[in-house]
């Protein structure tokens, strides 16, 4: 069961604001009940739009304002992973255990286009999209993370051709644009986190983001790009100089932590 922060109150005046029912928390609505877990789930930029990742191997579309589905995304074989909407909210990418990244259109609902991950022997079986990401300005490209082949991959959503593969040399969980788009972090199952320029595939971290021995599950820019939050399994979260690459802070937690944001203005997450 996925709850939201519903907009107001019918029957009620004077109407609460979004902003009073967001700070109150009291009143919720529920997305659309399942025996499956959510996977993901992601607010549209322009605040229309809840994605969500199902593991039965569904995404979904609701209107945020009212909760109610718009489209039903069907085309992946097994459990979605993760979500992820462009920066004009036109468009959705999905990852999944069958080892394709699919973008959709978020009017229609339809497929835009299918990226199929092959590892070094031809194969596909036991590729994991685990990480995917819309450039923060550019809706033609979007970067897969991959189990198995341990790529970060770059992609032309037009003409669904590789751009460039990273090798990251292990499995990779999560993969995030930086806000200006000149970088890529991507983080796994070794705790890990590595920063890579997303025109070269160039590493340009010097391996001192280390987490911890245990898999990071997420990651998060702020706004102005110089710091990095991670998300673990270790039961923390972490923020990172990049600069420096030296961990500002950490916060326990008493279970693994699986996802991590920046509010907007950077001083919170």
């Amino acid at each position: 069961m996925t709850r939201c922060v519903r907009s107001g109150f019918h029957g009620l005046s004077p109407p609460i604001s979004r902003k009073a029912l967001i700070a109150s928390g009291a009143v919720v609505y529920e997305l659309q009940k399942s025996e499956h877990p959510f996977a993901s789930v992601a607010y549209s930029p322009d605040g229309r739009w809840i994605a969500s990742a199902g593991w039965d191997k569904i995404g979904r579309i609701w209107d945020a304002r009212t909760g109610q589905l718009r489209h039903t995304l069907s085309g992946h074989s097994d459990k979605l992973l993760d979500i992820a909407f462009s920066h004009d909210s036109s468009r959705i990418v999905t990852g999944s255990y069958d080892g394709l990244a699919i973008v959709w259109d978020v009017a229609t609902g339809l497929i835009i286009n299918t990226f199929q991950h092959v590892a070094a022997d031809r194969s596909f079986h036991g590729i994991y999209v685990h990480g995917v990401a819309f450039h923060p300005t550019n809706t033609d490209e979007i970067a897969t993370g991959t189990w198995k082949t341990n790529l970060a991959t770059i992609w032309d959503v037009g003409s669904g051709e590789q751009k460039r593969a990273i090798h990251v040399g292990n499995p990779v969980n999560v993969i995030v644009y930086s806000p200006d788009g000149r970088q890529l972090a991507t983080a796994g199952t070794n705790g890990q986190i590595h920063l890579w320029n997303s025109a070269s595939g160039a590493r340009q971290d010097g391996g001192g983001m280390r987490h911890g021995r245990k898999p990071v599950h997420e990651l998060a820019f702020a706004t102005e790009g110089h710091l990095l939050v991670s998300a673990s399994d270790d039961e923390t979260a972490a923020i990172w100089n990049l600069r420096t690459e030296k961990k500002v802070r950490s916060f326990k937690h008493r279970d693994k932590v699986l996802d991590v944001a920046f509010r907007g203005d950077g001083k919170r997450i």
